[in-house]
């Protein structure tokens, strides 16, 4: 979280390979124990930022 709020994604300012890879496990830990995850306000900007990207809602959609 605090790594997040001074960088608009994980490798910087811009939207990267990383960004890709760690948010599928981020959204996998937000559903299976969101209390780890829970509060953190940066964590919660780049997550709802990924997710709204349409790449992204098509493969979540391809796999629910």
């Amino acid at each position: 979280d605090n790594w997040l709020g001074t960088r608009a994604h994980i490798a910087g300012d811009d939207y990267s390979v990383a960004d890709i890879g760690l948010f599928a496990l981020v959204y996998r830990m937000r559903q299976m124990t969101p209390d780890i995850v829970a509060g953190l306000g940066n964590l919660d900007r780049w997550t709802a930022e990924i997710e709204a990207r349409p790449g992204v809602q098509r493969g979540i959609a391809s796999v629910t």
